[in-house]
């Protein structure tokens, strides 16, 4: 595609020819639109060519930049593209996080939320397109083209995440940056890796990785999901409005969440009455009669919540793991918290920072904790908290995971890290029974194992919350 005599194939300055031109991508490939060609090909065999380049450059003839502007300034857009991935049973899920620009240690206090994100990113005009490992990036498939603006709540949450990282970066904290911190918008680590991309940081001596702000999977997969309501001139179009969805049910659909209060103070206001109380007092006080089962306190979690349904939206869009822990009646956890099994060739392979574990852990927990009742046959509820590893932590689960994934490639099974070995983590069997295997990368099969954080790590986090002294207060309360 060449520029037209006239100019540009759109109006810069006119939001609905931007967003018609758009909507011709849907549905075709880069080389069915005649962006790439021989010739375009030839101009590019000294750049590394990628399908963002291609759609700002080629496409929208949007000169490469790094301006704090939107792309379409006149008009207050920022023009982003993302992979989507197709999964085993066939769902698309977000195969990366959005990259939105990369952050400056040096001057992001020197300008507020609005002044550094919202006036680039408060509008978004997204293309997705199927990536795949079989075909060039001018192929991918576009799937959808996608007109964003944040609802009112999701901003509100967003803000509160650009405020931790701004924080972070004024007391010198750079270096500890981690999407395990926030919610929706994370400050994940952009360039090449290696110890190449150190920057300054105010504050401190310490080298920080570069970082970008970006839009969590978790999120991506929302506006993805989500923006099927209105469609206008090819492209899928959202009002800034909460939609409903027959999946997923949100936490503001219940109460109104106060100007005054954090999103994290939010939920937990959801539970407070139900502190030292049993679960069968607290079906009582809901009106309900929930069978028992093995997903029974989650399922009564969720309805603490006034959520129905499987999923909890602002959860599944900040990727926030919900994990409900058992204590017996000395307050002592029952057992250690699993993860899924892993894959030895996997482990094998892979670096920590493309692992499945670090990338569990690097993110939010919300813990959900009940407790055996000496007297009765009912559990007592005990309290609910938001949770990040501390990095110190997370370093030594990152030891553990390396030495897992050296023995693993010596073939040494039956030396993997075992709970005496550390404070944090250790790998142990995760399996149906003996006869449940993968291939390892010595050909042999040898049954099914994941990472575990201790039972004594877990202890250290419950009392280290306090959910247990604050519900020993309130049973004392009842008590009098």
């Amino acid at each position: 595609m060449s520029i037209p005599k006239d100019g540009q194939p759109y109006d810069g300055k006119d939001e609905g020819s931007i967003l018609e031109y758009a909507g011709r991508l849907t549905g075709h490939t880069f080389v069915e639109m005649g962006v790439w060609y021989p010739e375009a090909e030839q101009k590019r065999k000294n750049k590394k060519g990628t399908f963002g380049q291609l759609l700002e450059e080629d496409y929208f003839f949007i000169p490469n930049n790094s301006s704090p502007e939107p792309d379409f300034k006149e008009v207050g857009i920022e023009l982003k593209s993302t992979p989507m991935k197709r999964l085993s049973d066939q769902r698309l899920a977000s195969k990366e996080r959005l990259i939105l620009s990369i952050i400056n240690y040096m001057t992001i206090n020197d300008l507020d939320f609005e002044g550094s994100f919202k006036k680039k990113n408060g509008r978004l005009l997204v293309v997705f397109y199927e990536w795949s490992k079989d075909k060039e990036f001018y192929d991918y498939k576009i799937l959808k083209v996608v007109f964003w603006t944040f609802p009112e709540e999701d901003l509100r949450i967003i803000h509160e995440d650009w405020d931790i990282i701004a924080k972070m970066v004024e007391v010198g904290k750079a270096n500890e940056l981690s999407e395990r911190l926030t919610r929706y918008l994370g400050a994940c680590t952009k360039g090449v890796g290696h110890e190449k991309d150190m920057r300054e940081q105010p504050g401190s001596s310490v080298l920080a990785k570069q970082r970008a702000l970006s839009l969590k999977s978790s999120y991506v997969n929302k506006i993805f999901r989500d923006s099927s309501f209105k469609k206008y001139k090819g492209i899928f179009v959202n009002s800034g409005d909460r939609t409903p969805s027959s999946e997923y049910q949100s936490l503001f659909d219940n109460t109104e969440w106060d100007s005054s209060e954090t999103f994290e103070e939010y939920v937990l206001g959801y539970f407070d009455r139900f502190i030292g109380l049993g679960c069968k007092e607290i079906e009582n006080e809901l009106g309900i009669d929930l069978a028992r089962s093995k997903a029974y306190r989650e399922v009564l979690t969720r309805r603490m919540m006034g959520i129905k349904k499987k999923n909890i939206e602002e959860f599944e869009d900040a990727g926030i793991r919900m994990k409900t822990i058992f204590l017996k009646a000395d307050s002592k956890p029952q057992e250690s918290m699993s993860f899924s099994h892993f894959d030895y060739n996997d482990v094998a392979s892979q670096t920590w920072e493309t692992s499945e574990f670090s990338e569990v852990l690097d993110t939010r927990f919300f813990f959900v904790v009940f407790k055996r009742n000496r007297q009765e046959d009912d559990d007592i509820f005990v309290g609910a908290f938001f949770w990040s590893m501390p990095f110190e932590d997370l370093m030594e689960a990152r030891r553990v995971w390396e030495r897992a994934s050296k023995l693993i490639r010596e073939s040494k099974m039956d030396e993997l890290p075992k709970s005496s070995e550390s404070p944090v983590a250790h790998v142990r069997p995760h399996a149906r029974d003996s006869s449940d295997t993968l291939i390892a990368p010595d050909g042999n099969h040898h049954i099914k194992r994941s990472f575990w954080l201790n039972r004594g790590y877990i202890d250290k986090i419950i009392r280290e919350s306090g959910v247990l002294e604050k519900a020993n207060r309130r049973l004392k309360i009842n008590d009098e």
